[in-house]
């Protein structure tokens, strides 16, 4: 898929996503089932990439469950569709990793791809769990090491930043990043490592 290998984790996600579909007899994937796996597959690993957000499994289920209806009729074969919203969903997930300079796709650009897709049940749940697209790609450009290059509403004069997010690549490949509660202290640090042998 144009240079993108998709991880474990996210076949994992994708493999479940059926399974749900299947569990509630529907004859797609859809973009409430993507997110039915990585609900699932994030229960099941011991990095959840919905546990940064505070959004459960339980949570998830129930909401979707409460929006839409079950199918009739038997169990429909592992061949299912993908909706045009999911299949948009996996578009997104890629364009995500690479503003990211991911060459790899995983379940949080997933999750990305869900939120910038915006109209699908899926991102519609998780904009009702409190999870917002700009919030989710700060946590998920911190969590994985990369800087955020995403347009953003420009602050109000006077505002102050909450935290200041610092991330350092070094030759090889490596990165690492810091959080700051305040501008000064992300200023003192640097100060710190460009003094640093």
């Amino acid at each position: 898929m144009n240079g993108y290998n998709f991880t474990m984790r996210v076949r994992r996600a994708l493999a479940l996503a059926r399974e749900e579909s299947a569990r509630l007899r529907h004859e797609y994937v859809g973009t409430e089932h993507l997110l039915l796996g990585i609900a699932a597959e994030s229960a099941e690993a011991t990095s959840s990439v919905l546990e940064s957000f505070g959004v459960e499994q339980r949570d998830v289920v129930l909401l979707i469950e409460e929006s839409i209806e079950r199918g009739h009729g038997s169990s429909p074969g592992p061949d299912l569709p993908y909706t045009s919203r999911a299949k948009k969903v996996l578009e997104l997930a890629m364009s995500e990793a690479r503003e990211l300079d991911h060459d790899y796709v995983d379940t949080e650009h997933l999750l990305l791809g869900l939120l910038a897709e915006g109209k699908g049940i899926g991102a519609q749940v998780l904009q009702a769990l409190g999870v917002s697209l700009t919030e989710a790609r700060a946590k998920v450009a911190e969590k994985l090491g990369s800087p955020a290059r995403f347009q953003v509403a420009q602050p109000a004069v006077g505002d102050t930043p909450s935290s200041v997010i610092v991330t350092l690549r070094y030759p090889g490949g490596a990165s690492t990043v810091w959080r700051f509660s305040s501008p000064n202290g992300a200023i003192q640090f640097l100060q710190g490592q460009a003094g640093a042998p």
